[in-house]
């Protein structure tokens, strides 16, 4: 996982990668070009290549610019589930969908991608009752009948949550875990 910023909106940046994505094919039967979610302040484009699953999301920054990430993942074979994705909370019957970390700068990323049937309030009323009860400090949030986004911190780390519906009528609950090591 390697992140961005450039001068172009969130709208350039994924059209970009439309473009790019569109001139390739993947050849596995009933498989898109491409799968595009806005998540939140979030743009979030995803697709395979191989046995590899590419995710671009970019979010705009102050004067129409973006910071994002991109991300490549083998999903060849299974990967071991870290820690923090283990203990992170979830809601009873939550599903973990994904797990991803990196490095990067000596900074160190859990991205956990959840799903469940609980609504978006009762989700963000247990995360803010559970990372609370956890050590974490709740800094602040945004919130409107769609997305609810969540901000905490802890020592060296930082925590943002995305909870929105899924076109399905599930709940996903995108958490960013990030931790500073001193002097790495």
């Amino acid at each position: 996982m390697k992140q961005f910023d450039t001068t172009g909106s969130p709208g350039e940046v994924i059209g970009f990668y439309k473009q790019r994505w569109s001139d390739t094919r993947n050849y596995k039967e009933n498989i898109p070009q491409y799968i595009e979610k806005k998540v939140g302040d979030w743009w979030v484009l995803s697709k395979m290549e191989g046995n590899h699953s590419v995710v671009v999301q970019v979010q705009e920054t102050t004067g129409n610019h973006s910071t994002g990430f991109i991300s490549v993942s083998d999903i060849s074979s299974p990967q071991k589930v870290s820690d923090e994705a283990v203990n992170f909370p979830r809601m009873n019957d939550s599903e973990l969908l994904s797990s991803t970390e990196s490095i990067d700068n000596g900074k160190y990323a859990t991205t956990i991608i959840l799903i469940n049937n609980h609504t978006i309030i009762d989700n963000s009323e247990y995360y803010k009752t559970s990372m609370s009860n956890s050590g974490w400090v709740y800094t602040n949030s945004k919130f409107n009948e769609d997305v609810s986004t969540m901000y905490f911190s802890k020592k060296s780390q930082h925590c943002e949550i995305a909870i929105a519906q899924a076109d399905d009528g599930k709940t996903v609950i995108f958490a960013n875990v990030v931790e500073s090591k001193q002097g790495e």
